[in-house]
């Protein structure tokens, strides 16, 4: 299981997790640069349309594939940012509440 407290304490994870989206990124770039030069030197304008097609769903299917290597990863630690940047605010308004709570 993911350890979200340790990633956010520990560098290498988010290094990790990065490296594993430019990855991703870089070979959906090359799959569909791959497709397009293929459909044009066929020659077929008609090719190079139903390329692009294919370049797309290469597309879709790697970046599906981005967000199961390191979508976790990458999600997990956005939650737990955006977590450690509110919850001071959260414990604000809950003391703020309690203390119109006594007031009363």
């Amino acid at each position: 299981m993911f350890n979200t407290k340790k990633a956010v304490e520990d560098k290498s994870y988010r290094l990790k997790a990065k490296r594993r989206v430019d990855t991703s990124i870089v070979l959906s770039v090359v799959g569909v640069v791959f497709v397009l030069i293929y459909s044009i030197l066929n020659g077929k304008v008609d090719e190079v349309l139903q390329g692009l097609k294919v370049a797309g769903f290469f597309m879709v299917m790697l970046l599906g594939g981005l967000i199961a290597m390191s979508g976790f990863s990458v999600v997990s630690l956005f939650f737990d940012g955006i977590g450690k940047v509110f919850s001071p605010l959260i414990a604000k308004v809950k003391s703020a509440a309690k203390r119109l709570r006594w007031k009363k």
